[in-house]
């Protein structure tokens, strides 16, 4: 029973034991991605006695990865991530077997790569990788444990595992641009929180204790120091999104990238949402933190954070037709999803891009009337 080994302490959790411990000693999980969210989940998959890991990035160390990429440091920067992140958790945890795929993970190779492993963690930072790491997951099967941050907020949730799929809260991929860290920031810590609780569902999910982060979407923000979730229900057209056969998503040329968001995630553009405020047919609902920007001007809103609309949802009953806001258009998706189920009657849609394109749009728009 590993009398006052390594793994003493987490052997003799009640419910936990030798049998859990060996359970992860057994055990394959691949990492794609080593950076903000892929370091702290490799260091403390590894410490906690995982078998394999595999390592898949294709990126370089930078030094603005450093203040969140915690297996880096300075003599690292222009190095292979994913072979120095091999390297140190392997000088670490000489126990652990590391695999390592300096490679861009792609639909040629991801379905030979994932076949070889038992849970799957993103530690992406773009949609395509996602969308491709939860059709190939479910072709194969796979359970993934989904990871994401932005500036103040990450969430976590797990996809495919008998639940509901990433497919099930984002059809598609937006055709909006979706920034990532490098442009607007993010807080280094957030990143560790975020992977560490990646880290602690796949500890669930291989020795089956606790309750998985399933059908749902589990949210952090870092300023208030709050979590909230949003349920997540089966979307109709997730089946016939996603790849049915090998050939299919090898192709591409699934349903999976065709046709609109239901109606749970609808978005619509700056000029949808300027003809309904310009009718005074909706309202805005800012779900931003009081501290975000820019402010919302020329137009009747309610600011609602998304961690107190549970609470106050009430305030929006009246309203048959609401625009839901935030910076960038993710947490809106997230609310509109939540209050559609409420008010299934209304007419709840997110507006793509968030306030950021908004400003961008109503910039444009008063240049072509002057």
């Amino acid at each position: 029973m590993d009398p006052k080994g390594k793994y003493h302490r987490q052997i003799i959790l009640p419910g936990f034991g030798s049998d859990c411990q060996q359970l992860l000693r057994s055990s394959k999980v691949l990492v794609i991605g080593a950076g903000g969210l892929g370091c702290p989940a490799l260091l403390y998959l590894a410490a906690a006695g995982i078998g394999t890991l595999g390592i898949a990035d294709d990126d370089i160390v930078d030094l603005t990865n450093l203040h969140r990429q915690i297996l880096y440091n300075e003599n690292d920067v222009g190095k292979s991530k994913a072979i120095t992140a091999s390297e140190k958790i392997q000088a670490s945890f000489p126990e652990c077997s590391v695999f390592t795929y300096n490679i861009k993970i792609d639909r040629s190779n991801i379905l030979s790569i994932i076949g070889q492993y038992d849970v799957i963690v993103d530690g992406t930072d773009n949609l395509s990788t996602r969308y491709l790491i939860n059709d190939a997951c479910s072709l194969r099967s796979k359970p993934w444990v989904y990871g994401s941050v932005y500036k103040y907020q990450g969430q976590v949730a797990v996809f495919n595992h008998s639940s509901t799929s990433y497919r099930d809260v984002f059809p598609e991929a937006s055709s909006s641009h979706i920034p990532n860290c490098s442009e607007t920031g993010v807080l280094g810590v957030l990143a560790g929180i975020i992977g560490n609780l990646q880290a602690n569902e796949v500890i669930k999910l291989i020795t089956n204790t606790g309750i998985p982060a399933i059908n749902k979407l589990l949210t952090f923000d870092a300023l208030s120091a709050s979590f909230y979730e949003v349920a997540i229900t089966p979307n109709p057209d997730t089946v016939q999104r996603t790849p049915k056969t090998d050939t299919e998503f090898l192709s591409g040329r699934s349903k999976a990238s065709q046709g609109k968001c239901n109606i749970l995630c609808n978005t619509i553009d700056g000029a949808e949402a300027q003809r309904l405020l310009t009718g005074s047919l909706a309202v805005f609902v800012d779900v931003r933190d009081s501290y975000e920007e820019p402010e919302i001007e020329n137009h009747h809103f309610l600011k609602i954070p998304l961690d107190e609309l549970a609470d106050q949802h009430t305030l929006l009953s009246r309203f048959e037709h609401m625009i839901i806001v935030c910076s960038a258009g993710q947490r809106s998706k997230a609310a509109a999803m939540y209050l559609k189920k409420i008010y299934p009657q209304n007419h709840i849609v997110s507006l793509e891009g968030g306030l950021n394109n908004w400003s961008d749009f109503t910039k444009t728009l008063q240049h072509e009337h002057t």
